[in-house]
């Protein structure tokens, strides 16, 4: 018995070792992949993230210089230059104010700078710089430089001999400052070059303080080493020491795998690279102590597992013990028991062990039986229970079907109130300009009247008066009556205009060529710091060419007016052909709008704020020529900072022929 116990032990032990080596192994190596590619993709997400932040200021720095250049090259007269011995003294002190202006504007350092070529102002030193150098939150202006600065180029001053060499805009390498009140300082600068009649009089830029960078890289915590190399790859911060033979000349992606380590990395808009390096044993140490805990874990359960297979086997054992105890049970003779001796006394004990023994097997039985029928109704019992809970179930799953249904009805019902509630605010919009204007030109239009006709009275007397002298008084009042008079016929005529707007059912379409009449209407549009940029389909089509213009001259003046608030910036339109309709899209890249002013963007007389000096007419009469007019729709979509697009789809008057 004891040989079959041990093979039944040996059968569970090896069979269970077995499948948990497996299982083991299996997790154990899913897991390491795992683990390397999430750590992988979330250091790649910070390194973006960083890098995106790093140029964020860049971009700052950048858009800084290139409107300082823009600036100087428009205000600089070069005649008066040439003429005037004193026109630089004047020319500084203008720009000085804008400089600062913009000092003020930009992030970080708060720096923008103008040194002129000594060379072209006849060896003459002009210069402005603003910053704020000790991170005082106050932007002074720094002292000028001397004409020595200017004799020899080195590496900390390619910010300025580069642009003036090449004509073009650069970003430097780090540099610490060269004056006494800026050695402390590590600079990055972006600076340009300032042309007028194809020569470069002067650098202009703006400077990022290289510092902060480093300072980041250096009290980097994640896992492996930061580090920050330029285009040439080479090391210009790294938060330890880091192998450079790593990191390879020919990186084509934002993650490179070799056998031991990870280079993770984001390329920067002036060239430079910001990324981590972490070997693969750094990440995986945590998981050689997880292998370790699992094999002192599966020691434990081999052990336990051992016990449980002796204790397993030795219950299926016992009853094939007990049956060959049972077996191997002998009946005494019948003269044994009937001796008076002491023999005849052992086999009466023997004999009345046996049947005790007997008794008790009997009662073990009993009791077996017993025990079989109390699990028999316990299982009813559960089986009636879980029945029970089904059914509960069941109901609780239909309620949840009923209250998912009055859920739905509701969405369905306050859906259809928000589109009963957007009809109602389009017919206001629709009604509310044509009424006002209508108003207003009739409110107008009776004292204009009346001025023009009492001018005339006056010009009469006049005459009278000519007759009898005054002829100086006389010229004077002639020339003060016809300005007047024109300007109140041109008012006159505004306001009939103005009363033309209400009869927007009057379509007079003609033939146009869609791209050539909107680059006509981009030239009669003043902002000398937007660029206007056309992208329309080279369309031929019938509409009103009247209705048509306004709808592009608002939508485009709205953009460059409201979007950008003085500053750079680009505009662009598209316009299309859609089945038998136009479609024309607005974008801009300003600042955008908040959800409150987009929803009252087409409101009548809806200037955004009080600080914005204009009539707030603009957008809804866009929006009453288009639906009224073109039987179309127009839509806004704008989030802060990420810029308006202006969409709408005329229904026009016929298309003659594809342009070819």
């Amino acid at each position: 018995m004891k040989k079959i116990q041990k093979t039944i032990t040996n059968m569970i032990l090896f069979n269970v070792i077995i499948a948990f080596v497996l299982i083991t192994l299996f997790s154990m190596i899913r897991m390491r992949a795992f683990y390397l590619e999430s750590v992988s993709k979330r250091t790649e997400k910070d390194v973006i993230h960083q890098a995106y932040v790093f140029e964020e200021d860049m971009i700052d720095v950048e858009s800084t210089t290139k409107a300082l250049v823009a600036f100087v090259e428009s205000s600089f007269d070069v005649e008066k230059f040439k003429t005037d011995e004193s026109y630089m003294d004047d020319f500084v002190q203008e720009i000085d104010p804008y400089f600062k202006r913009m000092a003020l504007e930009t992030s970080d350092l708060g720096s923008t700078y103008i040194y002129f070529d000594p060379t072209y102002m006849n060896g003459q030193v002009y210069d402005v710089w603003y910053a704020d150098l000790n991170y005082s939150g106050k932007i002074q202006k720094q002292p000028s430089t001397n004409l020595d600065y200017f004799t020899d180029e080195n590496d900390h001053k390619k910010w300025y001999f580069v642009p003036l060499r090449t004509k073009s805009f650069y970003w430097s390498m780090p540099f610490s400052g060269q004056n006494e009140f800026s050695s402390h300082m590590t600079f990055v600068s972006n600076s340009g070059p300032v042309l007028i009649e194809d020569q470069v009089i002067g650098v202009v830029g703006s400077d990022y303080n290289y510092e902060k960078v480093t300072q980041h890289i250096e009290n980097y915590k994640g896992i492996g080493q930061a580090f920050l190399v330029d285009q040439h790859y080479q090391l210009i911060a790294a938060s330890s020491d880091i192998d450079l033979s790593a990191i390879r000349q020919d990186l084509s992606g934002k993650v490179m795998k070799d056998h031991d380590y990870t280079i993770i990395y984001s390329e920067m808009m002036n060239g430079w690279y910001y990324g981590v390096l972490y070997e693969d044993g750094q990440v995986l140490e945590w998981y050689h102590h997880l292998l370790i805990n699992v094999l002192l874990l599966g020691l434990l359960i081999v052990i336990f597992l051992y016990l449980y297979a002796r204790y397993t086997s030795k219950k299926l054992i016992q009853p094939l013990e007990s049956q060959a105890y049972h077996d191997e049970q002998m009946t005494l003779p019948e003269g044994l028991l009937m001796r008076d001796d002491e023999v005849g006394l052992l086999s009466r004990e023997i004999d009345d062990m046996q049947k005790l023994q007997k008794k008790f097997f009997k009662t073990m039985e009993d009791q077996n039986l017993l025990l079989e029928e109390m699990i028999e109704k316990r299982s009813l019992s559960i089986k009636e229970n879980n029945y029970l809970l089904s059914e509960a179930v069941q109901a609780s799953q239909d309620k949840s079907r009923e209250l998912n249904d009055l859920n739905d009805e509701l969405e369905h019902a306050i859906e259809a109130m928000h589109d009963t509630r957007k009809k109602i605010v389009e017919i206001e919009k629709r009604s509310t300009l044509s009424y006002v204007i209508t108003k207003w030109a009739h409110e107008f239009n009776t004292p204009v009247g009346s001025y023009i006709t009492m001018l005339s009275f006056l010009k009469e007397r006049v005459s009278n008066i000519e007759e009898k002298g005054m002829p100086l008084f006389i010229k004077q009042f002639q020339k003060t009556h016809y300005i007047i008079h024109e300007s109140l016929v041109e008012l006159e005529d505004l306001i009939s205009k103005l009363t033309e707007m209400d009869k927007m059912h009057e379509v007079k379409p003609v033939q146009i060529n869609v791209k050539d009449f909107i680059d006509m209407i981009i030239k009669t549009l003043n902002y000398p710091k937007i660029g206007f940029i056309n992208h329309s389909d080279d369309l031929i089509l019938l509409i009103d060419n009247g209705k048509f213009s306004q709808i592009v001259y608002h939508l485009l003046d709205n953009a460059a007016r409201h979007a950008y608030d003085g500053h750079t910036g680009h505009v662009r339109i598209y316009a299309s052909r859609q089945d038998d309709d136009l479609v024309l899209r607005v974008e801009d890249d300003g600042k955008g709008m908040t959800e409150a002013v987009k929803n009252d963007i087409f409101v009548p007389f809806y200037s955004g704020g009080i600080h914005y000096k204009t009539s707030g007419v603009g957008m809804s009469v866009v929006y009453n020529i288009v639906k009224n007019v073109f039987d179309g729709h127009i839509e806004c979509e704008s989030e802060v900072d990420k810029g308006s697009v202006f969409w709408c789809q005329l229904k026009v008057s016929g298309w003659p022929h594809e342009f070819e």
